[in-house]
């Protein structure tokens, strides 16, 4: 079976991204106590409503399209996929990317420049509530995506 070219590069995209953990991991140091060292920011988060999010509809959908690539990826086997957990590490990826990367991540993603980074930045900090206990009925209640995103704003 021959992909579509848009599909394959959407796959060489996706199975670059164990890569760029496993590269990231290179560089881990570790604490006083023997354990790894956890990265982070000083940086405070930006805080962006979805309401202000402008592309947060578009990255909505260019995530339902990932996910469909994917699945039509697999054939006739069973899949299992998250689009939105993969497009949020795009996103960071994007955020250091430059030139055709940069495009190539921004078509996977839906938007560009500020915007979608607005989209990405509402749409994590709405969702950050379903971190940690994952009993709670808010985090069970969360179907899909667009259903989440649709109750967001």
């Amino acid at each position: 079976m021959v992909l579509p070219p848009r599909t394959q590069r959407r796959i060489s995209a996706l199975l670059a991204i164990p890569l760029i953990f496993i590269a990231a991991g290179c560089g881990a140091t570790e604490t006083e106590g023997g354990g790894p060292s956890s990265l982070g920011s000083d940086a405070a988060r930006v805080s962006v409503a979805p309401a202000d999010a402008t592309a947060l509809g578009d990255v909505v959908a260019a995530a339902d399209v990932m996910g469909l690539d994917l699945i039509r990826a697999g054939g006739g086997a069973t899949t299992v996929t998250s689009p939105a957990s993969l497009q949020v590490a795009l996103s960071m990826a994007a955020e250091g990317a430059e030139g055709q990367t940069l495009m190539e991540l921004e078509a996977l993603l839906g938007a560009s420049g500020q915007d979608r980074s607005n989209a990405f930045n509402a749409l994590t900090a709405a969702l950050e509530h379903l971190d940690g206990d994952r009993r709670s009925s808010r985090a069970t209640s969360c179907r899909s995506l667009r259903w989440c995103t649709a109750r967001m704003v």
